[in-house]
Protein backbone atom coordinates (compact mmCIF):
# COMPACT_ATOMS: atom_id res chain seq x y z
CA UNK A 1 0.00 0.00 0.00
CA UNK A 2 2.75 2.42 0.76
CA UNK A 3 4.01 1.25 -2.79
CA UNK A 4 0.95 2.21 -4.36
CA UNK A 5 0.62 5.51 -2.39
CA UNK A 6 4.01 6.48 -3.40
CA UNK A 7 2.66 5.92 -7.03
CA UNK A 8 -0.39 7.28 -7.20
CA UNK A 9 1.59 10.44 -5.67
CA UNK A 10 3.83 10.87 -8.51
CA UNK A 11 1.10 10.65 -10.71
CA UNK A 12 -1.16 13.59 -9.37
CA UNK A 13 2.33 15.26 -9.28
CA UNK A 14 2.27 15.18 -12.89
CA UNK A 15 5.34 12.39 -13.03
CA UNK A 16 4.91 9.52 -14.62
CA UNK A 17 6.93 6.20 -13.39
CA UNK A 18 6.28 2.53 -14.50
CA UNK A 19 7.39 -0.56 -12.47
CA UNK A 20 10.95 -0.81 -11.24
CA UNK A 21 11.35 2.93 -11.26
CA UNK A 22 12.66 3.51 -7.65
CA UNK A 23 16.11 1.30 -8.63
CA UNK A 24 16.23 4.53 -11.72
CA UNK A 25 17.82 6.42 -8.89
CA UNK A 26 21.27 5.99 -8.14
CA UNK A 27 21.24 7.67 -5.03
CA UNK A 28 18.13 5.48 -3.62
CA UNK A 29 19.94 2.10 -5.20
CA UNK A 30 23.13 3.65 -3.12
CA UNK A 31 20.98 3.93 0.39
CA UNK A 32 19.21 0.89 0.37
CA UNK A 33 23.06 -0.79 -0.49
CA UNK A 34 23.91 0.70 2.71
CA UNK A 35 21.18 -0.64 4.47
CA UNK A 36 21.83 -4.26 2.97
CA UNK A 37 25.46 -3.89 4.17
CA UNK A 38 24.01 -3.14 8.22
CA UNK A 39 21.82 -5.64 8.11
CA UNK A 40 24.26 -8.05 6.72
CA UNK A 41 26.61 -7.38 9.49
CA UNK A 42 23.94 -7.45 12.04
CA UNK A 43 23.36 -10.98 10.88
CA UNK A 44 26.83 -11.79 10.81
CA UNK A 45 26.84 -10.93 14.29
CA UNK A 46 29.07 -7.78 14.42
CA UNK A 47 26.57 -5.36 16.49
CA UNK A 48 22.78 -6.48 17.67
CA UNK A 49 19.74 -4.69 17.04
CA UNK A 50 19.28 -4.00 20.85
CA UNK A 51 21.94 -1.95 22.43
CA UNK A 52 21.40 -3.03 26.14
CA UNK A 53 23.69 -6.19 26.85
CA UNK A 54 21.54 -7.27 29.05
CA UNK A 55 18.12 -8.15 26.85
CA UNK A 56 20.75 -9.82 23.58
CA UNK A 57 18.93 -12.78 24.51
CA UNK A 58 15.52 -11.57 23.80
CA UNK A 59 16.57 -10.26 20.49
CA UNK A 60 14.88 -13.49 19.03
CA UNK A 61 11.66 -13.49 20.75
CA UNK A 62 10.75 -10.02 19.86
CA UNK A 63 11.97 -10.33 15.74
CA UNK A 64 8.19 -10.71 14.86
CA UNK A 65 6.64 -7.55 16.44
CA UNK A 66 4.61 -5.62 13.90
CA UNK A 67 7.41 -3.22 13.64
CA UNK A 68 9.94 -5.48 12.14
CA UNK A 69 7.74 -7.58 10.53
CA UNK A 70 6.64 -4.14 8.71
CA UNK A 71 10.45 -3.12 7.88
CA UNK A 72 10.97 -6.27 6.84
CA UNK A 73 8.46 -6.43 4.21
CA UNK A 74 9.03 -3.37 3.39
CA UNK A 75 12.90 -3.94 2.23
CA UNK A 76 11.57 -7.53 0.89
CA UNK A 77 9.42 -5.39 -1.70
CA UNK A 78 11.70 -2.81 -2.52
CA UNK A 79 13.96 -5.52 -3.54
CA UNK A 80 12.06 -8.07 -5.04
CA UNK A 81 9.96 -5.17 -7.40
CA UNK A 82 12.68 -4.60 -10.31
CA UNK A 83 11.33 -7.18 -12.77
CA UNK A 84 7.57 -7.66 -13.85
CA UNK A 85 7.94 -11.22 -14.98
CA UNK A 86 6.90 -13.34 -15.16
CA UNK A 87 3.92 -13.47 -13.42
CA UNK A 88 2.83 -9.23 -12.28
CA UNK A 89 3.69 -8.12 -16.00
CA UNK A 90 -0.13 -7.79 -17.07
CA UNK A 91 -1.38 -7.07 -13.24
CA UNK A 92 0.78 -4.04 -13.01
CA UNK A 93 0.20 -2.68 -16.77
CA UNK A 94 -3.32 -2.43 -15.91
CA UNK A 95 -2.91 -1.07 -12.59
CA UNK A 96 -0.35 1.77 -13.70
CA UNK A 97 -3.44 2.43 -16.46
CA UNK A 98 -5.59 2.76 -13.95
CA UNK A 99 -7.08 4.82 -11.23
CA UNK A 100 -5.83 5.48 -8.31
CA UNK A 101 -8.14 3.01 -6.12
CA UNK A 102 -7.29 0.61 -8.74
CA UNK A 103 -4.12 0.91 -8.30
CA UNK A 104 -3.87 0.82 -4.48
CA UNK A 105 -6.45 -2.61 -4.53
CA UNK A 106 -3.96 -4.16 -7.07
CA UNK A 107 -0.86 -3.37 -5.38
CA UNK A 108 -3.14 -4.45 -2.20
CA UNK A 109 -3.10 -7.60 -3.62
CA UNK A 110 0.50 -8.38 -4.44
CA UNK A 111 1.20 -7.19 -0.66
CA UNK A 112 -1.17 -9.94 0.44
CA UNK A 113 0.49 -12.50 -2.35
CA UNK A 114 3.33 -12.05 -0.59
CA UNK A 115 2.53 -12.19 2.94
CA UNK A 116 0.11 -15.14 2.37
CA UNK A 117 2.98 -18.32 3.44
CA UNK A 118 3.26 -15.84 7.10
CA UNK A 119 -0.54 -15.60 7.05
CA UNK A 120 -1.46 -19.11 6.29
CA UNK A 121 1.16 -20.77 9.42
CA UNK A 122 -0.79 -18.07 11.62
CA UNK A 123 -4.15 -18.99 10.84
CA UNK A 124 -3.16 -22.59 10.80
CA UNK A 125 -0.30 -23.00 13.48
CA UNK A 126 -0.06 -27.26 12.90
CA UNK A 127 1.25 -26.09 9.60
CA UNK A 128 4.65 -24.90 11.77
CA UNK A 129 5.61 -28.49 11.90
CA UNK A 130 6.50 -28.40 9.21
CA UNK A 131 8.89 -25.90 9.83
CA UNK A 132 12.68 -26.92 11.04
CA UNK A 133 12.76 -26.18 14.92
CA UNK A 134 14.88 -23.85 16.32
CA UNK A 135 18.23 -24.49 17.34
CA UNK A 136 22.12 -23.65 16.76
CA UNK A 137 21.33 -24.24 13.85
CA UNK A 138 20.33 -20.49 13.06
CA UNK A 139 23.01 -18.62 14.33
CA UNK A 140 24.99 -20.36 11.51
CA UNK A 141 22.16 -19.91 9.47
CA UNK A 142 21.77 -16.29 10.36
CA UNK A 143 25.29 -16.07 9.46
CA UNK A 144 25.25 -17.45 6.36
CA UNK A 145 22.09 -15.40 4.97
CA UNK A 146 24.64 -12.47 6.26
CA UNK A 147 26.84 -13.49 3.14
CA UNK A 148 23.78 -13.11 0.93
CA UNK A 149 22.86 -9.81 2.02
CA UNK A 150 26.57 -8.97 1.18
CA UNK A 151 25.97 -10.20 -2.49
CA UNK A 152 22.75 -8.07 -2.99
CA UNK A 153 24.60 -5.20 -1.55
CA UNK A 154 27.54 -5.82 -4.70
CA UNK A 155 24.50 -6.15 -7.49
CA UNK A 156 23.20 -2.25 -6.50
CA UNK A 157 26.75 -1.49 -6.51
CA UNK A 158 27.26 -2.69 -9.81
CA UNK A 159 23.45 -1.23 -10.74
CA UNK A 160 25.28 2.13 -9.94
CA UNK A 161 28.15 1.53 -11.96
CA UNK A 162 25.81 0.77 -14.88
CA UNK A 163 24.18 3.79 -14.60
CA UNK A 164 26.77 6.74 -12.91
CA UNK A 165 30.30 4.78 -13.93
CA UNK A 166 32.82 3.06 -12.27
CA UNK A 167 33.80 6.40 -10.37
CA UNK A 168 30.45 6.13 -9.00
CA UNK A 169 30.39 2.50 -8.04
CA UNK A 170 34.42 2.61 -6.38
CA UNK A 171 33.08 5.38 -4.25
CA UNK A 172 29.98 3.01 -3.50
CA UNK A 173 32.25 0.52 -2.32
CA UNK A 174 34.70 2.81 -0.07
CA UNK A 175 31.25 4.13 1.48
CA UNK A 176 29.98 0.73 1.97
CA UNK A 177 33.15 -0.53 3.49
CA UNK A 178 33.19 2.48 6.23
CA UNK A 179 29.89 2.06 7.14
CA UNK A 180 30.58 -2.38 7.62
CA UNK A 181 33.42 -0.39 9.92
CA UNK A 182 31.05 1.56 11.41
CA UNK A 183 29.23 -1.95 12.52
CA UNK A 184 31.89 -3.34 13.93
CA UNK A 185 32.57 -0.22 16.17
CA UNK A 186 29.28 -0.56 17.57
CA UNK A 187 29.32 -4.28 18.16
CA UNK A 188 32.69 -3.56 20.60
CA UNK A 189 30.97 -0.92 21.84
CA UNK A 190 27.96 -3.03 22.95
CA UNK A 191 30.26 -5.93 23.84
CA UNK A 192 31.75 -3.28 26.43
CA UNK A 193 28.49 -2.38 28.03
CA UNK A 194 28.73 1.32 26.88
CA UNK A 195 26.14 3.34 25.37
CA UNK A 196 27.50 6.58 24.83
CA UNK A 197 29.75 5.34 22.30
CA UNK A 198 26.99 3.19 20.54
CA UNK A 199 24.80 7.13 20.17
CA UNK A 200 28.55 8.38 18.79
CA UNK A 201 28.93 5.22 16.87
CA UNK A 202 25.38 5.21 15.32
CA UNK A 203 25.81 9.62 14.47
CA UNK A 204 28.62 8.93 12.81
CA UNK A 205 27.47 6.03 10.58
CA UNK A 206 24.22 8.52 9.68
CA UNK A 207 27.14 11.22 8.91
CA UNK A 208 29.14 8.98 6.62
CA UNK A 209 26.60 8.19 4.80
CA UNK A 210 25.07 11.49 4.25
CA UNK A 211 28.53 12.78 3.53
CA UNK A 212 29.14 10.12 1.27
CA UNK A 213 26.02 10.69 -1.09
CA UNK A 214 27.69 14.34 -1.32
CA UNK A 215 31.08 13.46 -2.56
CA UNK A 216 30.01 11.00 -4.59
CA UNK A 217 29.05 11.77 -8.08
CA UNK A 218 25.98 9.58 -8.78
CA UNK A 219 24.94 12.23 -11.67
CA UNK A 220 23.79 9.69 -14.65
CA UNK A 221 26.18 9.49 -17.07
CA UNK A 222 25.71 9.43 -20.61
CA UNK A 223 26.95 6.91 -22.63
CA UNK A 224 27.55 6.30 -26.22
CA UNK A 225 24.52 5.28 -28.23
CA UNK A 226 26.30 2.40 -29.62
CA UNK A 227 25.35 -0.93 -31.00
CA UNK A 228 25.39 -3.58 -28.21
CA UNK A 229 26.36 -6.49 -30.98
CA UNK A 230 25.94 -6.61 -34.36
CA UNK A 231 22.89 -4.75 -36.10
CA UNK A 232 21.32 -3.95 -32.52
CA UNK A 233 20.57 0.00 -32.24
CA UNK A 234 19.41 2.02 -29.38
CA UNK A 235 15.74 2.54 -29.77
CA UNK A 236 14.34 5.63 -30.38
CA UNK A 237 10.42 6.02 -32.22
CA UNK A 238 12.12 7.72 -35.04
CA UNK A 239 14.88 4.62 -36.31
CA UNK A 240 11.87 2.32 -35.67
CA UNK A 241 9.11 4.50 -37.76
CA UNK A 242 11.70 4.87 -40.24
CA UNK A 243 12.62 1.12 -40.32
CA UNK A 244 9.15 0.15 -40.63
CA UNK A 245 8.03 2.96 -43.33
CA UNK A 246 11.37 1.24 -45.32
CA UNK A 247 9.39 -2.02 -44.86
CA UNK A 248 11.64 -3.94 -42.56
CA UNK A 249 9.84 -5.26 -39.33
CA UNK A 250 11.62 -4.51 -36.22
CA UNK A 251 12.48 -6.50 -33.16
CA UNK A 252 12.29 -4.58 -29.80
CA UNK A 253 13.64 -5.75 -26.39
CA UNK A 254 12.88 -3.64 -23.14
CA UNK A 255 15.74 -3.96 -20.65
CA UNK A 256 17.11 -2.71 -17.60
CA UNK A 257 20.25 -3.34 -15.79
CA UNK A 258 18.67 -3.91 -12.60
CA UNK A 259 16.14 -6.81 -14.44
CA UNK A 260 17.69 -10.04 -13.14
CA UNK A 261 14.99 -11.65 -15.34
CA UNK A 262 16.00 -9.56 -18.70
CA UNK A 263 19.68 -10.59 -18.03
CA UNK A 264 18.81 -14.47 -18.18
CA UNK A 265 16.12 -13.81 -21.25
CA UNK A 266 19.28 -11.85 -22.99
CA UNK A 267 21.91 -14.26 -21.84
CA UNK A 268 19.92 -17.54 -22.53
CA UNK A 269 18.31 -16.36 -25.50
CA UNK A 270 19.16 -13.22 -27.67
CA UNK A 271 22.67 -13.65 -27.40
CA UNK A 272 22.98 -17.56 -28.94
CA UNK A 273 23.92 -17.73 -32.74
CA UNK A 274 20.74 -19.13 -33.75
CA UNK A 275 18.90 -16.31 -32.53
CA UNK A 276 21.09 -13.37 -34.54
CA UNK A 277 20.97 -15.48 -37.82
CA UNK A 278 17.47 -16.08 -37.83
CA UNK A 279 17.25 -11.72 -36.66
CA UNK A 280 19.91 -11.59 -39.38
CA UNK A 281 18.02 -14.07 -42.12
CA UNK A 282 14.56 -12.30 -41.57
CA UNK A 283 15.45 -9.12 -42.30
CA UNK A 284 14.53 -7.26 -38.59
CA UNK A 285 15.95 -4.33 -37.61
CA UNK A 286 17.02 -4.77 -33.70
CA UNK A 287 16.63 -2.14 -30.80
CA UNK A 288 17.36 -2.18 -27.59
CA UNK A 289 15.09 0.11 -25.08
CA UNK A 290 17.27 0.39 -21.96
CA UNK A 291 15.59 1.50 -19.33
CA UNK A 292 18.26 0.93 -16.32
CA UNK A 293 17.77 4.98 -16.36
CA UNK A 294 14.21 6.81 -16.89
CA UNK A 295 13.45 7.16 -20.27
CA UNK A 296 10.40 9.49 -20.89
CA UNK A 297 10.11 7.59 -24.54
CA UNK A 298 10.90 4.35 -23.26
CA UNK A 299 8.01 4.11 -20.61
CA UNK A 300 5.49 5.93 -23.20
CA UNK A 301 6.50 3.47 -25.78
CA UNK A 302 6.06 0.61 -22.61
CA UNK A 303 2.82 1.98 -22.16
CA UNK A 304 1.66 1.91 -25.82
CA UNK A 305 2.44 -1.83 -25.63
CA UNK A 306 0.35 -2.25 -22.03
CA UNK A 307 3.16 -2.79 -20.09
CA UNK A 308 4.68 -0.97 -16.95
CA UNK A 309 7.99 -2.68 -16.54
CA UNK A 310 10.52 -4.87 -18.42
CA UNK A 311 11.43 -6.73 -19.77
CA UNK A 312 9.08 -6.63 -22.78
CA UNK A 313 9.68 -8.20 -26.12
CA UNK A 314 7.42 -7.04 -29.10
CA UNK A 315 7.55 -8.04 -32.84
CA UNK A 316 6.79 -4.42 -35.67
CA UNK A 317 5.37 -5.30 -38.58
CA UNK A 318 5.23 -2.74 -41.72
CA UNK A 319 1.74 -3.43 -42.18
CA UNK A 320 0.80 -3.05 -38.95
CA UNK A 321 3.02 -0.60 -36.61
CA UNK A 322 0.70 0.06 -34.23
CA UNK A 323 -0.02 -3.82 -33.32
CA UNK A 324 3.13 -5.10 -32.49
CA UNK A 325 3.58 -9.03 -31.67
CA UNK A 326 4.35 -9.52 -28.03
CA UNK A 327 6.15 -12.05 -26.87
CA UNK A 328 6.56 -13.73 -23.44
CA UNK A 329 8.09 -12.14 -20.46
CA UNK A 330 10.21 -15.61 -20.38
CA UNK A 331 12.12 -16.18 -23.50
CA UNK A 332 12.83 -19.52 -24.90
CA UNK A 333 15.31 -20.13 -27.79
CA UNK A 334 12.62 -22.33 -30.06
CA UNK A 335 9.84 -19.86 -29.33
CA UNK A 336 11.49 -17.12 -30.24
CA UNK A 337 12.70 -18.52 -33.19
CA UNK A 338 9.54 -19.78 -34.44
CA UNK A 339 8.14 -16.35 -33.75
CA UNK A 340 10.26 -14.27 -35.90
CA UNK A 341 9.63 -16.62 -38.71
CA UNK A 342 5.94 -16.38 -38.48
CA UNK A 343 6.06 -12.76 -38.24
CA UNK A 344 8.26 -12.66 -41.32
CA UNK A 345 5.86 -14.67 -43.20
CA UNK A 346 2.82 -12.77 -41.76
CA UNK A 347 4.89 -9.77 -43.58
CA UNK A 348 5.72 -12.01 -47.27
CA UNK A 349 2.35 -12.21 -47.38
CA UNK A 350 0.96 -8.80 -46.72
CA UNK A 351 3.68 -7.40 -49.34
CA UNK A 352 4.29 -10.17 -51.92
CA UNK A 353 6.26 -7.48 -53.70
CA UNK A 354 8.56 -7.74 -51.32
CA UNK A 355 11.35 -10.46 -50.25
CA UNK A 356 13.74 -11.17 -47.71
CA UNK A 357 17.63 -10.72 -47.81
CA UNK A 358 19.89 -12.53 -45.28
CA UNK A 359 21.89 -9.32 -43.56
CA UNK A 360 19.78 -6.71 -45.50
CA UNK A 361 16.28 -4.86 -45.65
CA UNK A 362 13.80 -6.20 -47.43
CA UNK A 363 13.53 -4.75 -51.32
CA UNK A 364 11.33 -5.05 -54.05
CA UNK A 365 11.75 -7.30 -56.59
CA UNK A 366 12.75 -6.26 -59.55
Amino acid sequence: LAFGLCVVALRWSGTAVGWGFHLQEPVFVAGVASVLVLFAMNLLGAFELSVDTSRLGAVGASASGARRSFFDGLLAVILATPCSAPFLGTAVGFAFASSAPVILAIFASIGLGLAAPFVAIAIAPRGSRFVPRSGPWMIELRRGLGFTLLLSALWLAWVVGRAAGVDAMAGLLVLLLGLAFCGWILGLAQRGGRRAPVVAVLSGAVALFAAGIDVIDLEPISRGETPRSGSTRPFTETALAEGLAAGRPAFVYFTADWCLTCKVNERRVLSEPAAREALETHGFDVFRADWTRRDEAIRAQLARLGKAGVPAYALYTPDAPDDPRLLSEILTLDGFVTALGEVAASVQRADPGRESTPGGPRIARP
